[in-house]
């Protein structure tokens, strides 16, 4: 998948409703992914990389840094959904975020919202994806920082066209009340 290049921007308000929902959803996408249906998770990248200029900027590091890297797939019912990116510092690595090296096939969602010391910023929203010509990947990201003693993890997440299909025309019903788009 290599780096989700795109132009990010603070609001998603040329989104539609139900995408909107989807983009703004605080707390686990895991959790809300998996009352969709039958969840899957695949990594198809792990380990040490380069990382696009956007991403070293994100996280305050030189250009042409690497980073630990770690990319899945999200499926729902067997169909790719979620396409996903998540990078530390070295730093990071050696420190608060080490568990991410034997992560497997376990989703961060499920260790990253039990944790009352880890800080999340506000999510940045992209619709364009300039940097893959790929069908799979077009669709809305959204992208945001999650802090643990001052070491960031950046999380990218990308709606493929195949969940919006199913999951991004109607209001989600299921989500509670306190998970309403932000405005």
């Amino acid at each position: 998948m290599n780096a989700i290049v795109c132009r990010w921007q603070r609001h998603c308000l040329d989104q539609p409703t139900a995408q909107r929902q989807w983009l703004t959803l605080p707390g686990s996408l895991t959790q809300a992914l998996r009352r969709c249906g039958t969840f899957a998770l695949e990594v198809t990248l792990e380990g040490w990389c380069r990382l696009s200029h956007d991403e070293t900027e994100v996280l305050k590091l030189p250009a042409n840094s690497r980073g630990w890297v770690r990319e899945i797939v999200m499926s729902i019912d067997g169909i790719p959904s979620v396409a996903a990116r998540s990078v530390t510092t070295a730093a990071g690595l050696r420190g608060p975020w080490r568990g991410l090296r034997h992560q497997g096939q376990r989703p961060l969602g499920d260790i990253l919202y039990h944790n009352g010391a880890i800080r999340r910023t506000p999510f940045s929203f992209s619709t364009r994806n300039t940097g893959h010509a790929a069908e799979q990947l077009a669709g809305p990201a959204r992208r945001s920082v999650f802090y643990r003693r001052h070491h960031p993890l950046l999380i990218s997440e990308r709606f493929l066209p195949a969940f919006l299909e199913r999951h991004g025309k109607g209001s989600p019903q299921w989500l509670p009340p306190r998970w309403s788009p932000a405005e």
